[in-house]
C-alpha cells in the first residue's frame, strides 16, 4: 500500500516543484505485480482515499454549475452584461479506460492534472488497442512534463507541463499486455514492486477492517487537507551540494558497469528522476504536518537518505520484471511474424498467423501498429502490403 500512497500523494502535491535538469514536478508511475488472488486489494483501499479527494472536487462542480444555472437564467432574463461561459467539469481521478483521444480531454480539462488509479492493467491496456501507441506516448510524455499536443479537424490540443500521476495492478501477463518487451521506452518511467504473496484466508469479520476503514478515511481528508494546502501555498524543494553530489555518485556507479545497449541504463537514469521526486513528496508531507507554508525549503537529509535507498530497491524490483519480459523473445516473434506473412495480407491472416507461433491477437495488432509506415502499408481497411527495404 506504501507505493499506492506515494502516488496519490504525487498527484496531490502537483505545485510541490524543484530543479533536476529542468523544474520538475512529484508524479509518480507506479505498477503492483503480482498472480490473481495474491493481495493487490491494497490498491483498492487506497483508492478509496483517493475517492474523498474526487468527490470533493465533485461537490465543487456542483456549487460552480449551480451559480452558473442561476447566473444564466438571470442574463436570459435581463439581457445585461456578456453572455457567460459554463465551468469546466473538473476531475481528480481520471479514467484508464479511456483511448488517447478521451485522456487528452481529461486532461485539457483538468489543466494536465489528475490520477490514475486502475486495479486491473487490462483496463488500461484494452482501453483502444488501435490508438496505443498514442496512449503510451502520453504516458511518456506526461512523465517528464513534455507539452502534449494533438491536431483535430476543428482545433490543435496543447497541454503545458502535465502533471498527472498512475499507478495500476495486475499480473505478469497483463504486463505484458501493455509492455511487450524491455525495448518499450514505457517500462523505465514505472516503478514496480513484483510480489508472490502466501495464500491465506482473511477473516472478514474481523474488528480491523472497521478500523482500516476509519483510517483510510482520515487518509482520504489528509490528502484533500494537502491539495489545498499548496494550491495556496506552492513550493519550491532545493538540495544541499553534498546530497547533489551523493546523488550522482550512487547512480554514476550504478551506471557504470553497464553496456550502452543495455536496456536497464533507461530505467536506471529514470531511476535518478523517481529518487528526486520521492524526496520531494517527503519533505512535502514535513511541511504540511507543521503547516509551515514555505516558498522554498531545503530537503532534509533523513528524507534524501530515504530517497536514494528506496531507489536502489525499486532497480532490484526492475531487474525482476527485466527477467520475466525479457527482450529476445519478443523480437524474435514480431521478425517470425513478418517474415510468415505474404508480401499482402489481411488482419485476420496476421492474428491467425501469430497465433501459431503463440502470440495474441492484441499483441499482433500492436505489431502491425508499429510496422506501419516502416515495413508495411495499409492498402485499405484491414489489408496491408510489404514495403521494399533498401
Amino acid at each position: 500500500m506504501f507505493l499506492a500512497i506515494s502516488t496519490i500523494l504525487s498527484s496531490v502535491t502537483t505545485n510541490v516543484k524543484a530543479f533536476y535538469g529542468s523544474d520538475i514536478g512529484t508524479c509518480l508511475y507506479t505498477f503492483i505485480v503480482a498472480p490473481p488472488a495474491s493481495g493487490k486489494s491494497g490498491l483498492d483501499k487506497a483508492k478509496k482515499a483517493a475517492m474523498i479527494v474526487d468527490e470533493d472536487v465533485e461537490r465543487k462542480n456542483q456549487v460552480k454549475i449551480a451559480k452558473y444555472k442561476e447566473a444564466k437564467k438571470l442574463f436570459e432574463s435581463n439581457r445585461d452584461g456578456e453572455d457567460l461561459v459554463e465551468p469546466k467539469r473538473l476531475s481528480f481521478l481520471l479514467s484508464g479506460n479511456s483511448s488517447g483521444a478521451g485522456l487528452i480531454q481529461d486532461l485539457q480539462i483538468n489543466e494536465g492534472k489528475g490520477l490514475i488509479m486502475e486495479t486491473e492493467a487490462d483496463t488500461v491496456a484494452n482501453a483502444d488497442q488501435s490508438t496505443w501507441g498514442n496512449l503510451s506516448q502520453i504516458y511518456r510524455q506526461g512523465f517528464h512534463h513534455e507539452t502534449i499536443s494533438v491536431s483535430r479537424k476543428d482545433a490543435k490540443v496543447k497541454i503545458s507541463n502535465p502533471a498527472f500521476a498512475v499507478c495500476l495492478s495486475g499480473t505478469p501477463n497483463q504486463i505484458r499486455n501493455m509492455i511487450s518487451s524491455v525495448e518499450d521506452g514505457l517500462i523505465s518511467r514505472f516503478i514496480f514492486y513484483p510480489f508472490v504473496a502466501k495464500p491465506v484466508w482473511n477473516n472478514q469479520f474481523a474488528r480491523k477492517n472497521k478500523e482500516l476503514q476509519t483510517a483510510i478515511e482520515s487518509l482520504g481528508n489528509d490528502l484533500l487537507g494537502m491539495m489545498e494546502f499548496y494550491s495556496v501555498h506552492p513550493m519550491g524543494i532545493e538540495f544541499s551540494d553534498e546530497q547533489k553530489t551523493r546523488h550522482f555518485d550512487l547512480f554514476n556507479e550504478l551506471i557504470s558497469d553497464l553496456e550502452a545497449s543495455d536496456h536497464i541504463v533507461g530505467s536506471i537514469k529514470r531511476l535518478g528522476i523517481i529518487a528526486i521526486r520521492f524526496a520531494m513528496i517527503f519533505t512535502a508531507i514535513r511541511i504540511y504536518e507543521n503547516r509551515e507554508p514555505a516558498e522554498s525549503t531545503l530537503c532534509l537529509d533523513a528524507d534524501f537518505d530515504n530517497a536514494l535507498a528506496l531507489s536502489k530497491t525499486f532497480l532490484e524490483y526492475t531487474k525482476r520484471v527485466f527477467g520475466f519480459l525479457g527482450s529476445s523473445k519478443s523480437i524474435n516473434q514480431e521478425l517470425i511474424l513478418y517474415d510468415s506473412l505474404n508480401d499482402e495480407f489481411t488482419t485476420r491472416e496476421a492474428i491467425e498467423k501469430g497465433d501459431e507461433i503463440g502470440m495474441i491477437s492484441r499483441k499482433v495488432e500492436r505489431v502491425l501498429h508499429n510496422l506501419m509506415g516502416g515495413r508495411i502499408s495499409k492498402r485499405s481497411h484491414g489489408k496491408y502490403f510489404k514495403n521494399e527495404m533498401a
